[in-house]
């Protein structure tokens, strides 16, 4: 073939290549133009939120390693705290009712008493949530760098406390502060969703 012919023949195949391919960028340069109206409509999808068994919002519901959690203020500071569904006396877990999760936690006493030991692991301020019967407290974490703590024991999250043989160090933040979350936020919670009110 001649190479004026193929030329010609690459031209064309290009002129219908871009053809074909001008409604679409007509489309994504119409959804750009009109940016604000799919921006607006993110903005009024539904939000869910964590609520006590009073009504009060505690916070957004959010997703965290492991399950659901509630992000809550205490006094200015923002905490993950986590969340799972409540069980009845027979163990069997509730459609709509929650409750705050104690994960089990590590005490630098040889009785799980005092504030637990906050891991390096959680996210935004550490914190730590223990549950003693009915009672349930957030241990926030000092403003601080992580340093080594002694452990000398551990609760299983459901009252059950472990004394260890010997005990070791590990990396992690002491307590600083205390929050009631049951006196505060009492169970059972609920979540529900709500749709924000329309921005003018």
């Amino acid at each position: 073939m001649k190479p004026g012919k193929r030329f010609g023949l690459l031209a064309g195949a290009l002129m219908v290549s871009l053809t074909w391919f001008a409604p679409s960028m007509g489309d994504i340069s119409e959804y750009r133009n009109d940016g604000d109206r799919h921006i607006d409509h993110l903005e009024r999808l539904p939000v869910a939120k964590v609520l006590d068994s009073r009504g009060a919002v505690a916070g957004p519901l959010v997703s965290v390693v492991g399950g659901n959690a509630a992000t809550i203020d205490v006094d200015g500071v923002l905490i993950v705290v986590p969340i799972n569904r409540m069980r009845d006396s027979a163990g069997r877990l509730s459609a709509s009712q929650y409750q705050w999760r104690d994960n089990g936690q590590q005490f630098s006493t040889s009785d799980c008493s005092g504030p637990p030991v906050i891991s390096p692991t959680e996210v935004l301020r550490p914190a730590a949530v223990v549950r003693r019967g009915a009672d349930v407290t957030l241990y926030v974490a000092a403003d601080a760098y992580v340093g080594p703590i002694e452990i000398r024991s551990y609760s299983d999250g459901q009252g059950q406390c472990t004394t260890r043989s010997f005990s070791y160090q590990t990396i992690a933040w002491s307590a600083d502060k205390s929050f009631a979350l049951t006196q505060r936020f009492p169970e059972p919670l609920s979540i529900k969703f709500e749709r924000p009110a329309h921005r003018q």
